[in-house]
């Protein structure tokens, strides 16, 4: 924490830089938008983003897109459905209704699970209490380790 490097890594990571901030990292935010519809706003972006959707479900995208594949329905399904993303109910939605929807259509959700997994522990040292594609949570949460 005595590094400056630590302090910006914060300020983008954690969320100070709202939506810019995700865009030095990315060129999308954490919701998936792109900079189109950050720039254009809330209404008109997701309307870009809707047309988006529906052409890649006609065929792909120009530039090498492919077709929506089981994990990609999923997370378009999860991205419309409102109050998907409640910070209260987060983890039993995308637990309970949004895993088993990516578990009944992707053919290869068991490996898309155990890759966000390890790229959870690997870029934010984070484990899950409730690990995706488990039905119920295997232990319950470690409190002792929520304080430091």
């Amino acid at each position: 924490m005595n590094s400056p490097n630590f302090w910006t890594e914060a300020f983008i990571r954690g969320g100070g830089g709202g939506m810019l901030g995700d865009f030095v990292n990315s060129s999308v935010t954490r919701g998936g938008d792109g900079i189109t519809q950050y720039l254009t706003g809330q209404g008109p972006g997701e309307v870009i983003s809707a047309t988006g959707d529906v052409a890649q479900w006609l065929g792909g995208l120009p530039g090498g897109k492919d077709k929506v594949n089981g994990k990609t329905f999923a997370q378009h399904v999860k991205a419309w459905v409102p109050g998907s993303s409640l910070w209260y109910t987060k983890a039993a939605t995308d637990r309970l209704i949004f895993d088993n929807i990516q578990a009944m259509i992707d053919p290869n959700y068991r490996q898309s699970f155990n890759r966000y997994e390890k790229r959870m522990k690997k870029d934010f040292g984070q484990t899950f209490w409730w690990a995706p594609g488990d039905g119920l949570p295997q232990r319950a949460p470690n409190m002792v380790t929520l304080g430091r």
